[in-house]
């Protein structure tokens, strides 16, 4: 069982309004007893001049996965809009 919930918000300054300009999207996932905790996601901006930064990563080593840490940080500082993974790829 999931619960979503969506936040729009509109940009004007009092006079001048116009259509939202982004959406949040909210929730939470759980099985009615255990829920986990809010998270909440925005949408990409209504603009189109906007391009989008993407991380696209596959087989990040369980072992020597020296790139974590830095997609980590990069992801937390706002570097990327979507961070993309490829998984593993077995013959």
């Amino acid at each position: 069982m999931a619960f979503i919930a969506t936040k729009r918000y509109i940009v004007g300054d009092g006079e001048h309004w116009s259509k939202p300009q982004l959406t949040i999207v909210g929730y939470i996932v759980g099985d009615g007893e255990h829920w986990s905790k809010p998270y909440e996601f925005v949408s990409v901006p209504n603009d189109h001049q906007w391009t989008p930064s993407i991380a696209l990563v596959g087989d990040m080593g369980v072992d020597n996965g020296r790139a974590i840490p830095s997609l980590i940080k990069n992801s937390q500082n706002g570097k990327f809009d979507a961070v993309i993974h490829i998984g593993i790829y077995f013959l």
